[in-house]
């Protein structure tokens, strides 16, 4: 059986709201992939940067699909919710391991010295987006750096429970 039209769109507006005020991942919501795509080429360590915070934010919006998915579409059957949030902690699992690598503090650490070198010669709006980009990617990575795997992993399987208890 299919839900009516306002069923859905009730479903939808309910899961965006879900999905998109989470804490966690705020560094894969707040970059577009075409602002930190544009590195200049004089700066190989924003490239490298550049490079793991797409990645970053590619499966940080995988996840919100799979969550979009288990809020609006799948049947509220326990089992296929408990499947469904097994593939999403599995996916914070990761995320939270890119987020909080050692390779990513030092690609970071390596753009701000990079940036230092740089001086404040240049105030292009794109020089300003770089510098912007790499102090949310700190951010984001102390933030994501205090909570241990387990727990990114355990909050996932957790809001996908509580999400199908609160349904029924």
């Amino acid at each position: 059986r299919h839900p009516d039209r306002s069923v859905v769109m009730l479903r939808l507006a309910s899961a965006l709201l879900l999905v998109w005020s989470r804490p966690t991942g705020a560094l894969s919501r707040s970059l577009p992939t075409t602002t930190m795509s544009a590195a200049p080429s004089a700066r190989p360590a924003w490239t490298t940067l550049s490079k793991q915070l797409q990645s970053i934010t590619h499966l940080g919006r995988a996840r919100a699909v799979l969550e979009w998915d288990q809020l609006v579409m799948m049947p509220h059957a326990d089992d296929a919710s408990a499947g469904r949030g097994a593939q999403i902690s599995a996916l914070a699992s990761v995320l939270h391991e890119k987020e909080t690598s050692p390779a990513l503090m030092s690609a970071i650490e390596a753009a701000e010295s990079e940036d230092k070198l740089a001086g404040e010669v240049a105030t292009l709006s794109e020089e300003q987006r770089i510098r912007a980009t790499i102090r949310e990617a700190k951010r984001s990575f102390e933030m994501e750096a205090k909570l241990s795997a387990d727990l990114a992993e355990r909050r996932a399987a957790l809001g996908s429970e509580a999400y199908n208890t609160w349904t029924k």
